[in-house]
């Protein structure tokens, strides 16, 4: 990631990246149900209002910021993916 980006659209990317990732790796963890299309550059919300209530009372607080909601989805996505990667390995 390019530090000279803006905080928004490296947070964006992060997240996209983020939630690829855990995709790939579990395609129905309920994380995944407030993005409904990805693209590697891009990404749309859910169309569903009560999904997406949902997703603001679990990411967005006070005077957020685009970036600091995406970065906090990020670090979700992320912890669900590290902590299944893991349990994946202990099996091994």
């Amino acid at each position: 990631m390019d530090i000279t980006e803006r905080p928004d659209r490296a947070a964006r990317k992060s997240m996209i990246e983020a939630y690829q990732r855990l995709k790939s790796h579990n395609a129905n963890h309920p994380l995944l149900k407030y993005i409904s299309k990805t693209t590697d550059n891009d990404f749309l919300y859910s169309l569903d209002n009560k999904i997406m209530e949902e997703f603001v009372e679990k990411f967005v607080s006070g005077n957020s910021n685009i970036a600091d909601i995406h970065s906090r989805y990020c670090s979700a996505l992320r912890a669900v993916f590290l902590e299944s990667d893991r349990a994946d390995r202990r099996e091994i």
